[in-house]
């Protein structure tokens, strides 16, 4: 049965609410002070929260922004019930947070279908949030142990071979396998250490004040440092005559460390998914007080369903091409994009053609 709280402090509104609300089949509770609210949200986790504004000790907004820092309440849908009609107040309470808004004197048919809407769309976004996560959980087991136990079984493997043999090889047939077992285990770090990337930038998306720190910032040189990281990575697949750049100076509203992590990512793809000799291009140019980098390769492109599907540990057509990598770069990419207040946009072409456009805050 789905348990609503109503936050009211008059006695009236508050018994009124609720019995309208038992009679359409809903379980309250009822609280007649905000903080004694916010205490019944965290120990009934209710499924909606009904609440006054203009209350003594702790009015409405206060209720609200409590409820959302805490993570066991943040995300209970928040309607706000008041007398007041203001469209300052409306926006202060959608600023904050809250799902929608009834002005007192509503109607009982007002009040149930903002509970409907809202219980709906809370039980959409939780379906949405578990598909997600079976996908998400499917997608882990797919590829994150190929890409941890392929390398792992060539390093354990080879060093074996050495180990128990090298009297019988030659020199060169050791220094091959070396070799293989060094490429191996640059494999697997790079793996674990975008694994571990991935989840320290989530940790810090969901904590202001980590992601505050994180974000603020500022680099110059954006061009030195592309010329520079762009040919270390073309040098790292043999393609340091693949590239032409056509870039601007600029200063951009982020640490260096986190646009090398995108330059990084997006041209490794870039090399990854292209034939040697054919040309990889980037551009940049400042439009609107955006810092706007365009990396172009033409190589085997992506459908518009997997433009849409690209998130963490999914790769495209691994049945058909041998690729390394579990798809977190990415989705590392969008998320340092998204957090620095970007945005990032792919156009593509099966077979010809991939652009990844990135438009980046420039340092004010």
């Amino acid at each position: 049965m789905v348990k609503i709280l109503v936050i009211d402090d008059e006695f009236f509104i508050r018994k009124t609410t609720t019995k309208v609300l038992e009679s359409n089949g809903y379980l309250t509770l009822s609280a007649e002070d905000g903080k004694e609210g916010i205490e019944i949200a965290r120990k009934e986790n209710p499924d909606l929260i009904l609440s006054d504004i203009n209350m003594p000790n702790m009015d409405g907004y206060e209720v609200l922004l409590h409820l959302r820092k805490d993570p066991k309440t943040a995300l209970i849908p928040f309607i706000f019930l008041s007398a007041k009609s203001e469209s300052a107040d409306l926006r202060n309470g959608m600023d904050l947070g809250a799902d929608d808004y009834l002005t007192k004197p509503f109607e009982t048919g007002q009040l149930l279908k903002a509970v409907k809407t809202r219980i709906e769309k809370s039980k959409k976004i939780q379906s949405y949030s578990e598909e997600k996560l079976n996908e998400l959980s499917n997608n882990i087991t797919l590829s994150l142990p190929h890409e941890v136990f392929t390398p792992l079984n060539s390093i354990l493997g080879l060093s074996s071979l050495v180990c128990s043999y090298n009297n019988g090889m030659e020199k060169e047939e050791i220094i091959k396998m070396c070799e293989t077992i060094h490429d191996s285990g640059n494999r697997l770090h790079n793996t674990l250490k975008n694994f571990v990337y991935y989840a320290n930038l989530l940790i810090k998306k969901n904590d202001p004040e980590k992601l505050q720190t994180y974000i603020t910032g500022y680099m110059d040189n954006s061009k030195l440092l592309i010329e520079n990281y762009a040919m270390e990575i073309s040098i790292q697949h043999n393609r340091e005559n693949d590239m032409d750049m056509e870039l601007v100076e600029s200063s951009l509203a982020m640490k260096s460390e986190a646009f090398q992590k995108i330059i990084s990512e997006v041209l490794s793809n870039a090399f990854k998914f292209s034939e040697i000799g054919s040309k990889i291009h980037i551009i940049t140019e400042i439009k609107d007080r955006f810092y706007v980098l365009k990396i172009q390769d033409m190589g085997r492109g992506m459908t518009k369903e997997q433009i849409a599907s690209i998130m963490p540990y999914i790769q495209f057509e691994r049945e058909i091409y041998e690729q390394q990598g579990c798809g977190l770069g990415l989705a590392i990419t969008k998320l340092l994009v998204e957090i620095h207040k970007g945005s990032i946009a792919f156009e593509s072409k099966p077979n010809e053609y991939t652009n990844v456009i990135i438009s980046l805050p420039v340092y004010k």
